[in-house]
């Protein structure tokens, strides 16, 4: 099993956007987990270079960061996880939906965060260009977080 541990490093080269506030998430993160925080994080890296062989996992989570990421890094992103995952394969999204009523839109911009603009609903034509099928929206949500499911074609 692989396992995750926060280092006092450099920032990830990445082309994407750094939480810089991480501490004050990963705390909030403990605290919603029940202390149990380190059962969800197995895979880190940067998205667009994930530090792992070719078809290496039976399944790939992504909780709550596309969002943080521009569409071309989205791509890239999706492609490197459809690498990592074996035939067959399955990848599930949780993050956030496309703000749409007034309160979903206070939520997001005054507790989540500010401007987003990108929705899980917008996932489709990336995890199509990656080259996943089977995507499918989940009916399942919490407040603003909605769940998509995609599956790496079996060989």
């Amino acid at each position: 099993m692989l396992t995750h541990e926060h280092k006092s490093e450099s920032p990830a080269q990445t082309e994407g956007h750094l939480i810089r506030w991480a501490s004050f998430y990963d705390g909030l993160v403990n605290i919603m987990t029940l202390g149990q925080v380190h059962r969800l994080r197995v895979m880190t890296g940067v998205i667009e270079s994930l530090p792992f062989p070719d078809e290496t996992f039976d399944a790939v989570t992504s909780r709550l960061m596309m969002h943080h990421l521009p569409e071309h890094l989205r791509i890239r992103g999706l492609t490197e996880i459809f690498r990592v995952l074996k035939p067959g394969g399955r990848l599930l999204i949780a993050d956030m939906m496309r703000p749409n009523t007034s309160l979903k839109q206070i939520f997001t911009s005054l507790v989540l965060h500010h401007g987003v603009q990108f929705g899980i609903e917008d996932l489709r034509e990336s995890l199509e260009a990656a080259g996943f099928e089977e995507i499918k929206q989940l009916e399942a949500h919490f407040l603003t977080i909605e769940f998509v499911r995609a599956s790496k074609p079996a060989e």
